[in-house]
């Protein structure tokens, strides 16, 4: 039989190998960038912490105390702890790149040193790409270049799927660091609907229980999340509630105050309640920035002693049946 490439008469012999089995075809280099980068990620996220850390301890602790200070303190760590995580979570980050760019190079090598091994037997370039060993010893010699390289590819394979899921895990922990901190804004309404106005017998002005439609129709037109609501009578909250729900699709819930007990009149001769509760309440939309509201406290903001001057040159005493009901709001993600 005629070799292929020197034409002598001899039993020809002919490996096809895939021409890119010593060859990773990977960038080290770009994930030794990356990992560099994700090493500022580190510092710059340690440093801030460090920074709001060193801030709250001049306030915290010098007398501020309180709920507010409670509050503000618990802001603060949980921020804190988001930088924390983010600093130690990019570190990781750039640990398990800078490996698996040294899997990369160390492994590369390997493969180059056992291709350089069957260098010298007669070859075809081409895919596949065809050696022609001159005798049994370099086909051993290819044979066994081949068996080492596959086994090199597959312990790669293993340990940059053991890096990937690593990564895979870093990438959950960011993801739920940038839930965290994602921007939250919400919209805002002040109303006074005026319950409490012309609220006397057969009086159409002023706003009634027929009115209340309209009013949580003014409210879904604003597309907001927060109304503060004042003069309102305690019975039409539930209902004010309920026609907000039908009327945006979402989940609302009216948070009531009671300020004083006063009959409640229509646009009739009979009342609605003769000892009804009125006062001030807080409507919050739950499920898009929002996730949840509860009720605080009815804050009494009367004032005993004070008086306002009329024009007359009278008074009236001010700081009566006043109060401001308090909520508390969780924001998705927080």
């Amino acid at each position: 039989m005629t070799h292929p490439l020197d034409g002598t008469e001899n039993e020809a012999i002919s490996i096809a190998v895939d021409p890119s089995l010593w060859v990773l075809g990977a960038a080290p280099d770009a994930l030794d960038e990356q990992a560099r980068s994700w090493r500022g990620l580190k510092k710059a996220a340690a440093s801030t912490d460090h920074q709001i850390s060193g801030a709250a301890k001049r306030v915290i602790g010098t007398g501020w105390l309180g709920r507010t200070a409670s509050a503000y303190d618990n802001h603060r760590r949980k921020v804190g702890g988001g930088l924390d995580d983010l600093a130690q979570t990019a570190g990781k980050v750039a640990d398990l790149l800078e490996q698996t760019a040294e899997i990369l190079r160390t492994n590369q090598d390997l493969l180059t040193r056992e291709a350089e091994k069957i260098s010298g037997v007669p070859s075809r370039q081409g895919t596949p790409l065809s050696f022609y060993p001159a005798d049994a010893t370099q086909a051993r010699l290819v044979r066994d270049a081949v068996h080492v390289a596959k086994q090199i590819r597959s312990r790669v394979d293993e340990k940059l799927a053991e890096k990937r899921g690593q990564l895979e895990s870093a990438q959950s922990t960011l993801a739920d660091i940038a839930k965290a901190w994602k921007p939250r804004t919400i919209g805002m309404l002040n109303m006074n609907i005026g319950m409490g106005y012309k609220n006397s017998p057969k009086n159409p002005e002023g706003t009634d229980q027929n009115d209340i439609p309209d009013v949580a129709q003014t409210i879904a037109d604003k597309n907001i999340d927060v109304v503060t609501i004042q003069e309102i009578a305690g019975t039409e909250a539930k209902n004010l509630e309920r026609e907000l729900e039908k009327r945006t699709g979402d989940d609302w819930t009216v948070h009531f105050g009671e300020t004083k007990k006063s009959p409640y009149w229509g646009d009739g001769w009979l009342p609605n309640g003769v000892y009804e509760p009125f006062g001030n309440a807080v409507a919050v939309r739950h499920g898009r920035t929002i996730d949840s509201s509860q009720y605080v406290d009815n804050h009494d903001l009367t004032a005993e002693g004070d008086f306002i001057r009329t024009p007359d040159g009278g008074y009236v005493t001010d700081g009566t049946a006043r109060k401001a009901v308090e909520i508390e709001i969780t924001f998705g993600g927080s």
